[in-house]
């Protein structure tokens, strides 16, 4: 019989997590699936809840909610997987240990899961899911603002703007990646900030151009860019990239997205959207959940969607405080840190 083991959160603000620990080998339940996990990509959402202890219902807990692997068991009414398919998804989180993905079986919900194309390994795959529901979130269902979505009736992938300047702060994050190629999709002509050792890297995103946001006059050289900007997507949303982002709007009705909460001042004219992709599990959101997963399928599936680089951590789960710390101190650009709880020792 299959066993289970996992990094377990048993106390607030844990210093130290590994080494993993036998956990239960969960039942999936009425639409959900068991995986094996193949892939578990980290997210700074991830170390923050333990450093804040914030969105840990209960302990023990295992959080993390990027993943990729393949079906070991499927629960009631489940039809659009079988045992041994290849998927992906993006983990209920904060509700139950079940679904967190640092463990060598988890449980994940049908319907906002997709099957891997045979293009995407398995770590490729797992660096998808979190930046891609934020990034479709920001475009597709912000509350008062929705772009239609790039698929005709037949699933065909087709632009609905034409040449549209669209900002995205930060395209060389995991989630300012994702916002890249879907406003490229869009038909948006996107510029883009980030580092400059992660220029090329963002260019083949589809950007057009790409500024170094530390540049003391990034702000002149963007409104020269795309005058007449609208839409902004702050990726970063701290250390002064939403100031510098409402700064480079430049229309009657302008639009910002961001992924934290902005408490600074924004002019009247300017609505703002807060993006948060965990609210995709609520009954409300079931509509949108369905739709946009379909359109994260047809995009993984017509490999329109390139994964982030990838850096691999070893020895499995083992190494889970170095990865965590590496984030913390601000160590990780352009890239996914990725393990493989199959490698793991205890």
């Amino acid at each position: 019989m299959a066993q289970n083991i996992g990094i377990l959160i048993t106390e607030e603000k844990q210093k130290k997590l590994a080494p993993a620990q036998p956990v239960e080998l969960w039942e999936p339940a009425e639409g959900e699936v068991r995986i094996r996990v193949e892939a578990a990509a980290q997210n700074p959402v991830d170390w923050k809840q333990v450093d804040f202890n914030f969105a840990i219902p209960s302990f023990p807990f295992i959080n993390g909610v990027d993943v990729a692997g393949v079906v070991d068991k499927v629960g009631e009414g489940v039809t659009k997987f079988k045992a041994g398919d290849r998927v992906a998804s993006m983990t209920t989180f904060a509700t139950h240990p079940k679904h967190g993905i640092y463990q060598t079986y988890c449980v994940m919900r049908e319907d906002s899961t997709i099957p891997i194309p045979p293009s995407y390994t398995f770590d490729e795959a797992a660096t998808v899911p979190l930046a891609y529901w934020t990034a479709a979130l920001g475009l597709y269902d912000s509350p008062g603002f929705q772009l239609p979505l790039p698929l005709d009736s037949s699933d065909k992938v087709i632009p609905t703007v034409q040449g549209e300047p669209f900002l995205v702060w930060g395209g060389s994050s995991s989630v300012g990646a994702l916002a890249v190629q879907l406003a490229v999709i869009q038909g948006f002509k996107v510029v883009s900030t980030c580092s400059p050792r992660n220029f090329e890297y963002v260019k083949s995103l589809g950007a057009v151009e790409v500024l170094d946001y530390h540049d003391a006059n990034v702000v002149d050289k963007i409104k020269a860019l795309a005058p007449g900007l609208r839409y902004v997507y702050d990726a970063i949303s701290e250390h002064g990239s939403c100031e510098a982002s409402l700064a480079c709007l430049d229309h009657p009705t302008p639009e910002l997205m961001t992924v934290l909460t902005f408490t600074g001042s924004v002019p009247e004219s300017v609505k703002t959207h807060r993006v948060f992709a965990g609210g995709i599990f609520v009954p409300a959101q079931d509509e949108v959940r369905v739709r946009l997963t379909h359109l994260w399928d047809v995009l993984m599936r017509e490999g329109k969607i390139k994964p982030n680089p990838i850096r691999n951590m070893p020895d499995g789960l083992a190494s889970i405080d170095d990865g965590f710390d590496l984030m913390r101190q601000g160590k990780v650009s352009g890239q996914k840190l990725v393990y493989h709880p199959w490698e793991t020792k205890i």
